[in-house]
């Protein structure tokens, strides 16, 4: 690195509204605002955010709890996942860092599959 130029490996979700397709449920689920507004373009809730924002709701947020202890144990993996993805990409690792954001994307199509209809969020 440079005096005044800095090298950073970093992992960032080019268009966030992208996850609107994959993962509705879980969006709707993370960001309780999606069912209402329905958007997430030109927003700062990439992937990395929605895993924690998952994480928080699912923590302090008004969940049923079957939904909770359902995606309980995936939460906590994609937390991981996270964390540890972020940790690759502090350490300059990106073919780690990349390993990981498709373990964490598979993870997330799974749990969006693995939610019944009957827990999914309904809009007003």
């Amino acid at each position: 690195m440079g005096k005044l130029l800095q090298i950073r490996v970093m992992a960032q979700t080019f268009r966030p509204e992208d996850q609107e397709k994959a993962w509705p449920v879980l969006l709707s689920l993370a960001w309780p605002e999606f069912l209402r507004d329905g958007i997430l373009k030109g927003t700062d809730k990439g992937v990395l955010e929605t895993v924690q924002a998952l994480d928080n709701q699912r923590r302090f947020g008004d969940w049923h709890d079957d939904l909770k202890k359902l995606l309980q144990a995936d939460i906590d993996k994609a937390v991981s996942l996270k964390d540890s993805l972020e940790k690759a990409l502090g350490d300059w690792n990106a073919t780690t860092a990349n390993k990981l954001s498709d373990e964490l994307e598979d993870l997330l199509k799974a749990m969006e599959a693995s939610i019944p209809k009957e827990l999914r969020p309904e809009k007003d």
